[in-house]
């Protein structure tokens, strides 16, 4: 019997037993690739790994761990002061305030200030006309100093993160 013969009398075979040597062979490719390229797992967040809501103090008054030092004009009154804790040993506090000094006076305080005290000013913020703006560090604590020119008075925003 020749092939010919043997495909006109066993077609419906044939075209199933490629059928199923085409399964194999996308199973194996298909497997092979998800072995090389596993899908991502998603893991349930824990109440360690999902951000803290900000703890804000009492109006007027500075957010227990905030640093007071670190509002350098006295003749003003704390607008907003808040914590928000980041991991086990992560914490930031915020606090913010207007002032009636000029920006520019603001600024050279700030970075007097940290100069001084041991921080080691990593970027600084003065191309803008109405703002100025510090980062510093100092061992395991990041400090940011952010002085917005308003109208009226400078907004000023200092934050400290302690690792």
């Amino acid at each position: 019997m020749s092939f010919k013969d043997f495909f006109k009398r066993h077609y419906l075979a044939v075209y199933l037993g490629v059928i199923v040597v085409l399964a194999v062979v996308i199973s194996i490719i298909v497997g092979v690739v998800f072995n090389l390229y596993p899908l991502p797992t998603f893991e349930k967040p824990t109440k360690e790994s999902v951000q803290s809501q900000p703890n804000y103090a009492s109006p007027g008054q500075l957010v227990s761990g905030f640093p007071a030092e670190l509002v350098l004009d006295s003749n003003t009154a704390v607008k907003e002061s808040y914590s928000i804790n980041y991991g086990k040993n992560t914490n930031q506090y915020t606090a913010s305030f207007n002032s009636n000094e000029s920006m520019e006076s603001l600024y050279s305080s700030y970075k007097k200030y940290l100069e001084d005290n041991g921080w080691s000013i990593t970027n600084e913020i003065t191309k803008y006309p109405t703002s100025r703006g510090l980062y510093a560090v100092k061992g395991l604590a990041d400090a940011s100093v952010a002085i917005i020119d308003k109208s009226d008075a400078r907004q000023v925003t200092v934050s400290y993160l302690q690792k």
